[in-house]
């Protein structure tokens, strides 16, 4: 491994363990081993932290590690319990390090380090843990997040979550057509993409439940993002469950439509091909340079008829008489069911961040409710598998809204005070290999 790229990974790990916001610029995340290591290393971070302290108290030592030392080390535990490598390789780097006069550490700490390493026994190091804590360090999860979910799912229907959701790289990528930018219709340019895999030698499947969506092989994800479909635009990479939430919004001509947290665009662009840039649409983003963004990606997908604002959708910018057919509420969450894709979002679970989430998801449910006429259509979801952001929430608007129906092939929502509120289910990593994701369906009722 050359010196620099040693460098940049250890670097954008100790930015990491600051607190600071890490930013790959496009050349590092071209770079396959800077972008592995780096995610990979912050995806088991408090995994691997536990292997380095307790090999550092196993030789006795006191020390007061830099962030960067403490970077690298876990860098160096991360090479050694997964991939293997080979002392004399590792010290190799640790020389390169200690070259540039950034490393304190002396080769014979260094050494002994390295020789205690694989001393590690799991059994005897997490004696005396409780199945929260275990499982928090096993599974690489923080442990606020583990003791929240144990309070809806079991503890093996959880495992089998968090595993899900810590593999680096799906047997299969979901990608689904968009004929905004063909002349075809959507049933011609699948037909069309089927058949060029099927020339290429290409593993697909096609989705049991979503129309337009395919899964292909992961293998030949290179031969896919070279091919004039995936150039195009006419074959767009994006999750099963942000698929499956349109479909449940249903988008039909002749309907107003308001997509009030529509950034980056993914839904927003497959709500316009439903209506075949022939509806009337409103797509909304908080953050201006998010809306800029979203303006960017739907001119690439080819969207012609949404209309876009820059505005806040807690106290929304329109006259009181104009009202919605149709509204989706793709709230601002935890992220909690996407840790496979934002590994560095597993750090930011904790209470004051649900919280802040579950503040601004009621205050923008009760904007969309006011927003909709009498027996409009609201479809809320978010990405996280919390029952506070979801389930809970809906519950205490249930004497505004009316469930509707949701397709069978959904998970039930979680029981809350023995009761699952209907027109909600759910999406699991372990079930779906999607993202989890919560999704419901309601009318507002008639006033």
């Amino acid at each position: 491994m050359k010196t620099q790229t040693l460098l940049k990974i250890v670097e954008s790990i100790t930015q990491f363990l600051e607190g600071k916001i890490v930013s790959l610029n496009e050349v590092d995340r071209k770079s396959p081993r800077i972008f592995h290591y780096y995610y990979e290393i912050i995806r088991y971070l408090n995994r691997l932290n536990f292997i380095m302290n307790k090999t550092i108290r196993s030789l006795s030592l006191q020390l007061n590690l830099s962030k960067l030392e403490e970077a690298f080390l876990l860098f160096i535990v991360y090479m050694k319990t997964v991939e293997n490598q080979k002392n004399s390789e590792l010290t190799t780097l640790f020389n390169k390090l200690r070259e540039r006069a950034i490393l304190r550490i002396s080769k014979i700490l260094f050494q002994q380090f390295l020789e205690r390493i694989p001393t590690f026994s799991w059994k005897i190091a997490l004696k005396g843990k409780s199945k929260i804590e275990r499982l928090s360090i096993r599974e690489a999860y923080p442990s606020f997040l583990v003791e929240k979910l144990l309070n809806v799912i079991d503890l093996q229907f959880l495992k089998e979550n968090l595993q899900e959701m810590n593999k680096r790289q799906p047997t299969y990528r979901t990608f689904r057509i968009n004929n905004l930018n063909s002349e075809k219709s959507k049933e011609e340019l699948l037909s069309q993409i089927l058949t060029f895999l099927k020339i290429n030698q290409i593993k697909y499947k096609k989705d049991p439940h979503l129309s337009e969506v395919i899964h292909i092989s992961s293998e030949y994800l290179s031969t896919l993002l070279k091919s004039h479909f995936y150039e195009k635009a006419l074959l767009i990479p994006q999750n099963e469950a942000s698929v499956a939430v349109i479909d449940v919004l249903s988008p039909e001509g002749g309907e107003f439509l308001l997509d009030i947290c529509a950034a980056p665009g993914m839904k927003t662009s497959l709500i316009s091909q439903y209506l075949d840039n022939g509806g009337l649409m409103l797509a909304n983003e908080f953050l201006l340079d998010r809306t800029f963004k979203m303006k960017s990606l739907l001119n690439n997908f080819g969207v012609k008829d949404t209309l876009l604002l820059n505005a806040d959708g807690i106290c929304f910018p329109i006259r009181k008489k104009v009202k919605f057919d149709k509204i989706l509420l793709d709230a601002p969450c935890t992220g909690s069911g996407t840790l496979r894709k934002n590994p560095e979002l597993k750090w930011r679970q904790n209470r004051k961040f649900l919280f802040q989430n579950v503040t601004l998801q009621k205050k923008l449910l009760e904007s969309c409710i006011k927003l909709l006429k009498p027996n409009g259509v609201l479809v809320y979801s978010t990405c996280s598998l919390y029952p506070e952001e979801n389930e809970l929430i809906i519950r205490d608007y249930l004497n505004l809204l009316e469930p509707m129906e949701i397709p069978n092939w959904f998970s039930p929502p979680y029981t809350i005070d023995e009761i699952k509120i209907l027109g909600t289910g759910r999406l699991f990593p372990s079930i779906h290999h999607s993202e989890g994701f919560f999704i419901g369906k309601f009318k507002k009722k008639g006033i």
